[in-house]
This record gives structure tokens, sequence and C-alpha cells, in this order.
């Protein structure tokens, strides 16, 4: 599932980037944190001011978080992603 996950990151928005790394295991996060780092460097500039320090808070609250002991299933992932070609 992951590996559909970073096949369309490009297409992801930064929003439905962060909802992937809420259900994502601390593997998947291994694997998604430069992915999310790169893909909020190059998008919250793009934002209106009023939106740009929201979201930089979102990023960092999201990349500071651990996963604890419940961990969302793939599908949790694939249903954010939603099953587009």
């Amino acid at each position: 599932m992951l590996g559909t996950v970073l096949r369309r990151r490009a297409r992801l928005s930064l929003e439905k980037a962060l909802e992937v790394w809420k259900v994502a295991n601390d593997d998947e996060r291994k694997q998604l944190r430069p992915i999310l780092e790169a893909k909020a460097k190059r998008r919250i500039e793009n934002r209106v001011p009023s939106e740009r320090e929201a979201l930089k808070a979102r990023v960092r609250a999201a990349l500071s978080e651990k996963k604890g002991a419940a961990e969302a299933s793939s599908m949790d992932a694939k249903k954010i992603v939603g099953s587009r070609n």
C-alpha cells in the first residue's frame, strides 16, 4: 500500500500528505518524512500568508509527533489517497 502512496506523492496536496502521515505506521513514516518535508518546502511558500503559518504549524506538529501504540492500517491510507489512476 505505501508503494502506491509513494508513487502518487506528486499528485497529493500537502493537506492530503498530512492525512496520510496521520495513519502511517513508524516504518512508513520513515519513508514519508523526506517526501513530506520536501512537499512542505515547495508548497507552503506558494500559499497566501494567512494560510502559510497555520500550515507550517501543522507540518511541524506532524513531524514531531510519535505514532503511539495504535497504528492505522494501510487501508486507512488508501481511503485518504483514493483510487485514482
